[in-house]
């Protein structure tokens, strides 16, 4: 198995916007939260298990901006190089021994000096970097040398994250996981200045610069052949999208590719994509666990209006995880008469986590089974209420 998906089981890409990058740190919008939790989420675990292997371990935030955000009532919110930083204090703090560094770079020097103040309290884990990070790529590498990293990719415009200018960090061989932030809003724009035959309109000024933008994000204009296609939708084509930056820019050094469509509300419509790349299947049920807590999350925001009745926010999650836990009992007995009617609980999961990736946590699965054994729809080589071992048989009666 190599790519796992909510529709496969993921995004930021900007060529050029009307604010200046200091702006953009100047409020939080309602759909920011998402990155924050899923990056949070996930950089503590991930710490855990990479520090059972390495002394010392990585956060490269390559991309940091002002490493806070104002929120709606002037509050204001820690962003990723804050939030690694605390992590990295906890962390050490866990573990004397071992040491866990965050390394910022900012292109933009007002926001820089905000990312150093905002750092100051982090400054014994962190090191930061004031330029471009394409032009402290070797210098960075140096610091990693041979350890774990985890490399983060939130940028202000699309040409920061070409394919040549990422490829440095992403395609490391030592163990690299990888989050990018891709929006696809100026993708679609940039597609409405082509020609019928895939070259740029010449009546629109910048189209041939802009369009050259979009082909060195995806390292190949195979992009092209779907944005000029008819019988798909705008979600529809995002999701190829996905696909090509799986194929072209993440490739065979990640066996697991994942992509999470970010939303300011519960089914609502797509505001960017978050990517993550892995070489470890764990990494693909740290985001899973993290995506499906993000998903309810809207789900009760969203029915929790003050305009609906009280408690329908409450009522709708509770039928939300009965119906997808229902669905997920089904989905194992398909399953698993699908293969013949004996699977390890093992293939079992990886067969169902193309479609249930962010729909269902990792636990679920166990107790899924654990219920249609107690059904007697389903038979286990152990006891019914033992723990279910990876490679242990299932098989229906």
């Amino acid at each position: 198995m190599s790519e796992v998906g909510r529709a496969h089981l993921g995004r930021r890409p900007v060529i050029k916007l009307l604010r200046s990058p200091q702006r953009h740190f100047e409020r939080y919008r309602e759909w920011q939260w998402i990155k924050h939790t899923v990056f949070g989420d996930y950089v503590v675990p991930w710490s855990r298990m990479l520090g059972k292997i390495s002394r010392e371990i990585f956060v490269v935030d390559a991309c940091a901006g002002a490493g806070t955000y104002v929120g709606p009532d002037g509050e204001v919110i820690p962003g990723s190089p804050l939030i690694a930083g605390q992590a990295a204090i906890e962390y050490q703090a866990t573990f004397p021994g071992r040491r866990m560094t965050v390394i910022c770079v900012e292109r933009d020097r007002g926001n820089f000096e905000q990312l150093t103040a905002a750092m100051h309290r982090y400054r014994s884990v962190s090191n930061l970097f004031q330029g471009d990070f394409a032009d402290v790529h070797d210098q960075i590498r140096h610091i990693l040398g041979g350890a774990p990293a985890l490399v983060l990719l939130d940028p202000f415009g699309l040409k920061d994250i070409t394919a040549e200018r990422c490829r440095p960090l992403l395609q490391r061989l030592p163990k690299t996981d990888v989050f990018v932030v891709v929006i696809m809003t100026v993708l679609h724009r940039v597609a409405g200045q082509m020609l019928m035959n895939g070259l740029p309109n010449p009546a629109i000024p910048g189209a041939a610069k802009n369009v050259e933008n979009i082909t060195a994000f995806f390292g190949t204009d195979a992009w092209i052949a779907i944005a000029l296609r008819r019988d798909l939708n705008r979600e529809e084509k995002e999701n190829l999208y996905i696909d090509l930056y799986f194929q072209s820019v993440l490739g065979k050094r990640y066996a697991y590719k994942s992509a999470y469509e970010v939303r300011s509300r519960y089914q609502g419509p797509i505001k960017y994509w978050l990517v993550h790349a892995s070489s470890h299947q764990n990494a693909v049920w740290l985001m899973n666990d993290s995506i499906v807590k993000v998903d309810e999350t809207l789900m009760f925001k969203t029915y929790q209006d003050p305009g609906l009745l009280p408690g329908f926010g409450e009522a709708s999650l509770e039928a939300y995880r009965a119906g997808t836990f229902s669905e997920l009992q089904a989905a194992i007995l398909d399953a698993i008469r699908a293969k013949g009617g004996t699977v390890t609980f093992d293939q079992l999961r990886w067969l169902l986590v193309p479609e249930k990736f962010g729909k269902v946590k990792e636990a679920a699965y166990a107790r899924a089974v654990k219920g249609l054994v107690r059904e007697k729809k389903l038979l286990r080589q152990q006891r019914p209420a033992a723990k279910l071992e990876l490679n242990e048989k299932l098989s229906l009666p």
